[in-house]
């Protein structure tokens, strides 16, 4: 086999192989399938502190169970 067939094979498929993963994403680009903007509750959408006072009820769960299993 001629070498510069070879590297230029081995080139081609090098970039194919980049470019591959790419692809979903082009041709999103392209078509935009999902240009419609996500749904949002906005029940709590002015409370900024929601999310913590969640979160601090779920960890606050998790440590009385895990206090309880111990004891």
């Amino acid at each position: 086999m001629n070498p510069m067939l070879a590297k230029l094979l081995l080139v081609l498929l090098a970039g194919i192989l980049f470019t591959l993963p790419l692809l979903p994403a082009l041709t999103e680009l392209r078509l935009k399938r999902d240009a419609q903007p996500l749904n949002v509750v906005q029940q709590y959408g002015g409370e900024i502190r929601h999310f913590s006072y969640g979160f601090r009820t779920y960890i606050d769960d998790l440590l009385d169970r895990c206090w309880t299993a111990s004891h």
